[in-house]
């Protein structure tokens, strides 16, 4: 009847054994988790900061700004030569009109 108690007893004692480490690792884990989801907030903070440096120097630099100003004249240039070949357009419409009247 000893006998019978003590594996009873030795069952009992390896399952709260084995739920004590469970819950130790899980904390440990749990606390693993929280120290990786600090390390990847401050590393992604960090990379924000430092594309934001990029672009602030990217956009401060000479030759952007040369861009800049290269692609405005352009823009320019593109709606003059636009407003030129809609009237040279409306001027060949009225003349090959002109033109059908007078064969007609």
């Amino acid at each position: 009847m000893a006998e019978a108690k003590n594996g009873l007893y030795a069952a009992l004692g390896t399952g709260s054994f084995v739920v004590d480490r469970a819950k130790k690792f899980g904390d440990r884990v749990t606390g693993y988790a929280s120290d990786y989801r600090k390390w990847v907030t401050r590393n992604y903070r960090d990379l924000v900061k430092r594309g934001e440096r990029i672009t602030t120097s990217v956009k401060r630099s000479a030759p952007v700004k040369r861009a800049q100003a290269q692609t405005k004249t352009a823009q320019t240039q593109v709606k003059g030569a636009v407003t030129s070949v809609r009237k040279a357009l409306g001027a060949n419409v009225e003349a090959a009109q002109s033109a059908a009247k007078k064969v007609s």
